[in-house]
């Protein structure tokens, strides 16, 4: 049940943009992004998933962590993407937070 109540904190205050997914020199791959809270509430332990898909197959997943989020503030995320070398698209998979 407190699984369920922090992703319905999350999906409900804090949004996310400007994803682009981008390749290092060395050849690892990291989705970036900027995680917003768009609440008065300041969130704990937010974290954040991707899916990664190649047709309609799951090929991995990317996630990253906030310790922290205030109120009306913007993080930058980065999720490394380990072992998922091609993929058609990738979609939120969730947030969750803990007030």
């Amino acid at each position: 049940m407190m699984e369920n109540y922090s992703r319905s904190l999350g999906k409900k205050n804090i949004s996310i943009s400007n994803d682009k997914v981008s390749t290092s020199s060395y050849g690892s791959k990291t989705l970036t992004a900027t995680a917003t809270n768009h609440s008065n509430k300041t969130f704990d332990h937010v974290s954040i998933q991707f899916i990664f898909y190649k047709g309609n197959s799951v090929v991995g997943t990317a996630s990253d962590y906030l310790y922290y989020l205030g109120p009306n503030q913007s993080a930058k995320i980065d999720a490394s993407m380990y072992d998922i070398d091609s993929y058609d698209r990738y979609e939120l998979d969730y947030i969750s937070a803990s007030e």
